[in-house]
């Protein structure tokens, strides 16, 4: 099903990945891992 409503529509894929204090959050946006896109944060 798609809508024009933004977020309305059904979730078509997700995942949650658990981080701790000592994960690395900045080697990505360094490697330009992490792009921005309006907003949304789109991480591979």
């Amino acid at each position: 099903m798609v809508t024009a409503d933004l977020d309305e529509g059904p979730i078509i894929e997700q995942d949650v990945q658990r981080v701790d204090h000592a994960a690395m959050a900045i080697k990505p946006l360094l490697e330009h891992r992490i792009l921005l896109n309006d907003d949304r944060t789109i991480i591979f």
